[in-house]
């Protein structure tokens, strides 16, 4: 009964969609109908840098930065999702950021194509008005991050840049935001182009700890 149940209220759905198209009305019918079966999920926005604005670092083999940011952040958010969550995708000047609202924020870029350096880092804007859980969601992920990809953290290259990355201005107060460089696309270009799916393994397990660890704070 459950089952016919179920399947006469897909139907119906179906149904409208078909009507909502025939009258020109079907534009974010489903993605509508999506968003309130996930109301409740934790959210996470995941700008890929340089995305739809410009190539980022280019190594002199013509390897381009936002190919790997592109291939982690779309990786990541597949392992996210599938543990439950939901994730937006956004361009590096997406629209969307404008006082964008979600639980988590991070931005996914690679370092410069250098050898002789390896590493990586993250950092968040100075002055967040949610610093202390800005803090344990910068923590989780490098701690998470460097176990899963074995990289170090690599501190001393954290720039002014970083820190008052633009996006940080335009999301929300209230939103915790981080920016992260997975690594140096010389040095640490194996791990980076061959073994991505460690890369965003390590990022999805950092946000997934920082989620966990606010739900027990708030239990508490």
């Amino acid at each position: 009964m459950l089952a016919f149940v179920v399947l006469a209220g897909v139907f119906l759905l179906y149904q409208m969609s078909i009507n909502l198209e025939e009258n020109g009305n079907a534009d974010g019918f489903w993605s509508k109908i999506t968003g309130l079966l996930g109301a409740g999920k934790p959210r996470v926005g995941i700008v890929v840098g340089h995305w739809k604005n410009d190539s980022g670092a280019v190594c002199p083999d013509g390897l381009e930065e936002v190919e790997i940011n592109l291939d982690v952040a779309e990786r990541t958010a597949g392992l996210l999702r599938r543990a439950g969550y939901k994730v937006d995708l956004l361009a590096e000047f997406d629209p969307q950021l404008a006082n964008y609202e979600a639980d988590v924020f991070l931005s996914i870029h690679a370092d410069s194509c250098v050898n002789g350096v390896s590493g990586f880092k993250l950092a968040r804007l100075p002055d967040s008005q949610v610093a202390a859980k800005t803090d344990r969601l910068v923590d989780a992920i490098y701690r998470e991050y460097a176990d899963v990809t074995g990289l170090d953290p690599h501190y001393n290259t954290i720039t002014y840049d970083m820190r008052d990355y633009h996006a940080f201005h335009e999301i929300s107060p209230e939103t915790p935001g981080a920016i992260i460089e997975i690594g140096f696309m010389g040095e640490d270009r194996d791990i980076l182009t061959r073994r991505s799916d460690l890369v965003a393994r390590g990022i999805a397990r950092g946000i997934i700890a920082y989620l966990q660890e606010e739900r027990e704070l708030e239990a508490d």
